[in-house]
């Protein structure tokens, strides 16, 4: 007598069978082709970034216009050109033509000047005014002009030597040089020195 084979056998080789036959007959993928170049044409290479200019730390250079801030972020000074203005990387300066330097105390703007030649140099940490230099108090009590001025960095004086006249009223003042310290609001006259007195 023949034994009868349990129908759950049958049902998992009919399975296991359907399954060897779907695996065998299904589509393949087609691994994905990268593009290759034409022949004697070499691959093209992604451009490089240009790296930024670095500047001086707290110096930045925006177009026709140089700032210093302190380590708290606050502006100190601003150079804005009318004319070209150039940073050297190398030489670490900076020179402008036609230029408005603003000196900024404590969020003011005390002082500005007005020059035909500018230089920063940030290596002796001085801004150097050169060609018609003249300068006026924002509050409009007094202004000057000199042949040669000099802010520093450091004094937040400035310092000019040729030709100095300050008008401040009715009263006006000639010497050899000038020095604008903003900090205990002074202004000295230096060599030479002569008051007039008008009206």
């Amino acid at each position: 007598m023949r034994k009868a084979v349990p129908i759950i056998i049958v049902v998992v080789i009919v399975a296991l069978t359907l399954g060897l036959i779907y695996f065998a007959t299904r589509p393949r993928e087609r691994p994905m082709e990268l593009p290759q170049p034409a022949v004697g044409q070499a691959p093209v290479a992604p451009a490089a970034k240009p790296e930024p200019m670095k500047n001086p730390q707290g110096v930045s250079v925006q177009g026709a216009e140089i700032e210093q801030r302190d380590p708290a972020g606050k502006v100190q000074w601003k150079v804005t050109a009318g004319g070209d203005l150039e940073f050297d990387k190398n030489a670490q300066m900076a020179t402008g033509h036609d230029v408005v330097f603003e000196m900024v105390q404590q969020d003011q703007t005390p002082i500005v000047v007005k020059a035909s030649e500018f230089q920063a140099n940030y290596n002796s940490r001085k801004l150097t005014f050169t060609k018609g230099v003249s300068g006026r108090m924002t509050d409009g009590s007094a202004h000057f002009t000199v042949n040669h001025l000099v802010y520093d960095f450091d004094t937040k004086k400035l310092t000019g030597t040729g030709g100095a006249k300050f008008v401040q009223g009715n009263y006006k003042a000639v010497a050899n040089n000038i020095v604008v310290d903003w900090k205990i609001k002074k202004v000295r006259m230096r060599g030479g020195v002569r008051f007039t007195k008008s009206g």
